[in-house]
């Protein structure tokens, strides 16, 4: 039997990496949220959220990623 007890999450932009969490946890089911700030640029409008199950020695035993495609909305005043 394998007990995870370390995650990481990380927020991804094309290849860079944009935001890394590390945590740790013990025993019992927990709920996770992870926060990135993060200003658009209109040349990388989809960002990946990876969330790694880690084993002891740091290496990924489970990993789970979901992809949002941002929409710059721009609105102009006049006067």
């Amino acid at each position: 039997m394998f007990s995870a007890n370390q995650m990481r999450i990380l927020w991804l932009s094309g290849n860079r990496t944009l935001m890394s969490e590390s945590l740790r946890f013990s025993g019992s089911l927990q709920n996770v949220s992870s926060v990135l700030q993060y200003q658009v640029q209109e040349d990388q409008p989809v960002l990946v959220c990876r969330a790694e199950l880690l084993r002891e020695d740091g290496d990924v035993w489970r990993s789970r990623r979901t992809s949002v495609a941002l929409k710059v909305h721009c609105e102009c005043l006049s006067k």
